[in-house]
């Protein structure tokens, strides 16, 4: 019989949830430059539009993961950290970009992540016992 090792079982649950993340995130950065270049004047869409699918697929990150690892709050806290450690070294390839935040500013978004990782973890943990749906004309009779 194998035996199990948490921080492998942990660690591989990490890589699962990591690769689902950035497929999400990717599928919703998509979809949200569709939206952009439609709109007339995407120039005052594109803050909001660029960090919706950062937050969205951090939240579906904290889903998967506690889907996958089982501890809800704790798999999605490490969900947000994990995919704030990847937008934080991300965050250093030189680009052209006109995103001049403050240090504060930056800190409260790595902060949404995280967040956004917890509450993906708590509405995804796996529940208790479903109680039994009854029929509402079973219950007539």
């Amino acid at each position: 019989m194998k035996e199990s090792n948490g921080i492998v079982d942990l660690l591989t649950a990490s890589l699962k949830v990591l690769l689902i993340t950035m497929v999400a995130a990717a599928v919703l950065l998509l979809a949200f430059t569709g939206i952009a270049y439609s709109a007339e004047d995407p120039n005052g869409m594109v803050g909001a539009l660029s960090l919706a699918p950062l937050f969205i697929s951090s939240l579906i990150g904290g889903i998967s993961s506690a889907r996958i690892f089982g501890e809800g709050a704790i798999a999605g806290i490490i969900s947000g950290l994990i995919t704030a450690a990847i937008v934080f070294i991300l965050s250093f390839i030189p680009v052209e970009s006109g995103a001049n935040r403050s240090v504060g500013v930056t800190l409260v978004l790595y902060a949404a992540i995280v967040l956004s990782g917890l509450i993906g973890g708590v509405i995804g943990r796996k529940r208790g016992k479903k109680r039994p749906q009854y029929n509402k004309a079973a219950r007539r009779r």
